[in-house]
């Protein structure tokens, strides 16, 4: 019936009575009627079935949108998302992949769907690492992740952005030093060799502890100052600060020098750095600040 209803272009009207039809049969030939047609009215009328109390409907409906077969609206995709069965969610996956709308969902399923089928396939509908955000999830599962492929489509996503340099999405993690450790270790496994990039980022993240009392007695810890409200605010600086966060996030890193006259701000913007750098979703980092004077404290000649 469905292949005779398309091969003779059924009207969205000829359709309506196979999609609202009480039968289960009638409303999934109706389904497949409509495979190949992207106008509107399809996906208005198709999306009422991602509610349907049939999880074949629904089901048919889920693997039809992965396929790109027929149009959906963004209440059916929610819908299927957050369905009972794994199946039709795993559909729902690979259906909103590169639809930026459902990112934050994706992002919450990688991480706490209970079936690892789907924490992989969110995993892959996200795609590559575009963000801190997303490294830091796909660490987290490296990290944590007990099912060894829903592990290593993470790590294979993470091994292309640690491949490029000049992808700063890394740099950013907001993992602790503890967590990346364990990461490492986890790809210490044999299946781990694959990702020569990625174990190298670790590598260079975790080799060295660092003591921060000790290194707080060296210079100036500009952090802590920030946390006991001692540093000014800098404004209209959005366009330095975009630049200095850009060029300190590239790995390998390369020291920076501000070059200026005095007075001309670049206290100020070093300042407002420090509040940035020490978001968490910028990686938490600590600045300490040390002059020529503290350099050379101590040294004999």
């Amino acid at each position: 019936m469905a292949a005779a209803l398309r091969e003779q272009r059924a009207t969205l009207s000829d359709l309506m009575p196979l999609l609202q039809a009480p039968q289960v049969p009638l409303r999934l030939a109706g389904l497949e009627a409509c495979r190949g047609r992207d106008d509107s009215g399809v996906a208005a009328e198709v999306s009422k079935l991602a509610s349907d109390p049939d999880l074949r409907v629904r089901g048919c409906l889920a693997d039809l949108l992965a396929q790109k077969a027929i149009p959906g609206t963004p209440s059916a995709f929610e819908a299927l998302l957050r369905d009972l069965d794994e199946g039709v969610r795993c559909h729902a996956c690979k259906a909103v992949a590169g639809q930026p709308a459902f990112r934050p969902r994706l992002l919450e399923m990688a991480e706490k769907d209970v079936r690892w089928e789907i924490r992989q396939g969110a995993i892959e509908a996200l795609g590559e690492v575009s963000d801190a955000e997303h490294a830091t999830l796909l660490l987290k599962r490296v990290a944590e992740e007990l099912d060894e492929d829903v592990r290593l489509a993470a790590a294979g996503f993470l091994e292309k952005a640690a491949a490029e340099p000049q992808r700063a999405c890394l740099a950013g993690c907001a993992l602790s030093d503890e967590a990346l450790v364990k990461a490492g270790k986890q790809l210490e496994e044999p299946s781990g060799r694959r990702f020569p990039a990625l174990n190298a980022w670790l590598k260079r993240r975790t080799e060295a502890v660092v003591d921060l009392p000790t290194l707080s007695r060296l210079g100036t810890d500009l952090t802590a100052q920030l946390e006991a409200g001692g540093l000014a605010r800098a404004f209209e600086v959005e366009g330095p600060l975009t630049v200095l966060l850009d060029r300190l996030r590239r790995d390998p890193s390369r020291p920076l020098a501000l070059v200026g006259r005095s007075g001309c701000g670049k206290t100020a913007l070093v300042h407002e750095l420090v509040r940035v750098l020490a978001k968490p979703k910028n990686g938490s980092w600590r600045v300490l600040r040390m002059t020529p004077a503290d350099f050379l404290t101590g040294t004999k000649y």
